[in-house]
């Protein structure tokens, strides 16, 4: 009977130390689904094996100190992926906007020009000759800062899509990692329940 209770124990300091060297011990849900696993499963039954469940308890329970008025500080919002998406998608469209504010004013202006030639053309008035010079200059003025302005807004639209595809790749590369982190856990946890039925068996044997 005791050579039964030794052999049960040394095979749970085995798991046990498996588990740790293996399992990311510092992600509290990693450490849930091995808890919750070992329990459901009733695989400890030694101190040893139970002192394991309780450490992991422990770790899922963690003192969190109360924190004073000077020392708490304001919750920041988690956005989601979605949400994300949304806000950059709105920016886009405000670039947009103003783009298309601009094309137009610079339209108004170039018809005011040709306007002002066709007065010219039929007046030798310098009060219109000289209106005409300011609204060329004024015309000139504004084309090149709407140029300069379509620069901007095609520099953040691409910044913005560069910043959305990373995000989402990001996204889709942690979940990625997560799950085959997951099955890999599984994987090895049926391999532990395996040898441990299989030593089992021989210990009967044995008797």
């Amino acid at each position: 009977m005791a050579t039964n209770q030794k052999a049960l124990e040394e095979r749970e300091q085995q798991a046990v130390d498996y588990i740790k060297a293996n399992a990311n011990l510092s992600d509290l849900t990693v450490v849930e689904k091995i808890y919750q696993q070992l329990s459901r499963q009733g695989t400890f039954q030694t101190p040893i094996g139970l002192g394991f469940l309780q450490e992991l308890e422990t770790l899922l329970l963690p003192e969190e100190p109360v924190a004073t008025p000077s020392e708490s500080k304001p919750a920041v919002k988690m956005y989601t992926k979605e949400e994300v998406v949304a806000e950059l998608k709105k920016a886009k469209a405000k670039q947009q906007k103003k783009v298309q504010i601009l094309t137009v004013s610079t339209v108004i202006l170039a018809i005011m020009v040709v306007v002002m030639l066709g007065i010219s053309m039929t007046s030798k008035l310098p009060t219109v000759l000289n209106y005409k010079d300011m609204v060329t200059d004024e015309y000139a003025s504004w084309e090149t800062e709407l140029r300069n302005r379509e620069e901007e807004v095609r520099r953040r639209e691409q910044e913005l899509l560069e910043k959305e595809s990373q995000y989402v790749e990001s996204m889709d590369r942690q979940n990625q990692e997560q799950q085959t982190h997951y099955d890999t856990e599984d994987m090895d946890s049926l391999g532990e329940e395996d040898t441990g039925e299989d030593t089992e068996a021989e210990n009967l044997g044995e008797e």
